[in-house]
């Protein structure tokens, strides 16, 4: 048997004994293979991930040495190598902490407390690579819904003490969970304890003040006064007779690298059935962990439910090269382009998201024939700087470009939830901390500077008069983050173009809000003429 620790720690076993694997990079392969089990992985596809700086025949050669290391370690048995893809063979006996946590569960407190019991804290802590990031963000997702589901549980069967352990298990894995405090809160004031109550109170107040700069939100200081008053909640409405469903498993897509006219390496992705639909690319994205992005997810399902959609990583972000000399505008117009060609697609929609709309309109002029349909979300002709900017608004984008620099990268989210605020202001918790985390992997500090100056600087309002396409534009009316007039001005340069107000704050539309239901339904039936 063979038994691999991924939660809190690294640790591998086979029959009990401990398998050390001294070499990081075989590491990082046997925790990415066994978390996607049975599954055929490109060997092109792990050379990049563990060696993404490296030459491909570099990166060749050490995936082969690497995966002879974790053979050596482990056996023959759980491995599959061909010349093109490597599999963790499922058949043979293995257990995983991951899948533990993972597994269906009924919502009885004995077997949440089998799944919650195996996470000892965020997935291989210490190790940085991008994919290592999204995954943790998703499984302490994971977690932090069951082990509140197993407090409710607890909580209905006046389990108290127990209430208490695994509230406080979850404080203690460094997190600021105010649903544990309010756990605490609770069982102390049924209890009779008030003293107990007001001081799990406090202890909220303080970290999520020390640990987020904030205070306690409005549900967690209302239950504090109904508590202090003597006032114990009941529960009004029934828990579920089984745990909810959790979306564990990405809709099947195939990664592939092109080169764009500079030698830089450009990846890209295909998924879903139907004509082709090619979107260009947009800052912060990652190809393997959008579709387990709370931030993402909901936008890739929505444009492959009747397409074959093609996206790619921006140079610099993601999958993509980060070492590029160039981040031009003429550039990222050479990578969309490099991408059409490796697809083989001859005609097509293409959808362009903020400063890829810019990008998009040039490809549409450059190929009219290639060009369908044109639509263009929360797009602009004009970056910050071409706007006729005040000495204030010069003064702001530049500041913004430093606090990139400054802080982009650093593990303290101070500094990047300034976007996240500007992206998602009415985001949920989680929402913002989960693209508060894709900012952080899915590009370097340098490189997110780098992109952002010249975003400031596009301007296509020439180019946006020669569209020939048939063009919908869709805007949120009170878009933080690119002004609704720059979407009404873009409508305007465009001839013939349709113009879609949508009623959000939002530059990244959320799952939840009616907003993003029009837009779907406004795209399809654009689509459809």
């Amino acid at each position: 048997m063979l038994q691999v620790t991924l939660l809190g720690k690294f640790d591998v076993r086979l029959h009990g004994k401990p398998i050390v694997l001294s070499s990081q990079p075989a590491q990082v392969l046997l925790a990415y293979l066994l978390l996607n089990a049975g599954v055929a992985l490109r060997r092109e596809q792990l050379a990049g991930l563990l060696w993404p700086d490296s030459l491909d025949s570099s990166a060749r050669k050490n995936l082969r040495n690497t995966i002879w290391l974790v053979r050596k370690a482990i056996g023959d048995q759980y491995l599959m190598a061909d010349k093109t893809t490597v599999t963790f063979a499922t058949p043979p006996p293995y257990e995983l902490d991951v899948a533990i946590l993972e597994q269906p569960v009924e919502s009885d407190s004995a077997s949440l407390v089998q799944a919650v019991s195996v996470y000892g804290g965020d997935l291989l802590p210490g190790y940085y690579e991008d994919w290592v990031q999204l995954e943790r963000e998703r499984l302490r997702d994971v977690f932090e819904r069951r082990i509140q589901l197993l407090l409710d549980r607890l909580a209905q069967e006046g389990q108290w003490s127990e209430v208490q352990r695994w509230a406080e298990h979850w404080i203690s894995l460094g997190y600021v969970p105010e649903p544990a405090y309010r756990a605490l809160m609770m069982s102390h004031a049924a209890q009779g304890d008030l003293s107990h109550m007001a001081s799990a109170y406090r202890r909220c107040v303080k970290s999520l003040q020390e640990v987020l700069d904030i205070s306690p939100s409005t549900e967690t200081q209302a239950l504090y006064q109904r508590l202090s008053q003597g006032d114990l909640p009941v529960r009004q409405t029934p828990l579920p007779a089984t745990a909810p469903p959790l979306v564990t498993e990405a809709p099947p897509q195939e990664i592939q690298f092109c080169v764009s006219a500079d030698a830089v390496r450009i990846a890209y992705a295909t998924v879903g059935q139907g004509p082709p639909l090619v979107k260009v690319a947009n800052w912060l994205s990652h190809l393997e962990f959008d579709w387990q992005s709370l931030v993402w997810r909901h936008w890739l399902e929505g444009l492959a439910r009747y397409h074959r959609l093609i996206r790619y990583d921006e140079r610099g972000c993601g999958l993509s090269d980060w070492h590029a000399a160039d981040m031009s505008f003429a550039a990222w117009l050479n990578d969309l382009e490099a991408v059409v060609e490796a697809t083989g697609v001859d005609r097509f929609p293409l959808l362009g998201m903020s400063q890829g709309g810019a990008i998009a309109i040039a490809y549409a002029v450059r190929h009219p024939e290639r060009v369908s349909h044109l639509i263009l979300y929360g797009s602009y002709a004009r970056g910050k700087l071409q706007r006729n900017p005040s000495a204030a608004q010069i003064l702001e984008a530049n500041t913004l470009v430093d606090l990139i620099k400054i802080g982009w990268g650093r593990e303290n989210p101070a500094f990047r939830q300034v976007f996240a605020a500007l992206f998602m202001p009415d985001g949920t918790p989680e929402q913002l901390r989960a693209f508060n985390e894709l900012q952080r992997v899915s590009s370097s500090p340098e490189n997110a500077a780098r992109i952002v100056s010249g975003f400031n600087e596009i301007n296509v309002t020439d180019l946006a008069r020669r569209v020939t396409a048939p063009t919908l534009v869709l805007h949120a009316r009170d878009d933080g983050r690119i002004p609704f007039e720059e979407g009404q001005l873009l409508a305007a340069l465009i001839p013939n173009a349709r113009f879609v107000p949508l009623e959000s704050k939002n530059h990244v539309l959320l799952a939840d809000e009616p907003a993003w239901q029009h837009f779907l339904s406004e795209f399809y039936r654009f689509l459809e003429t």
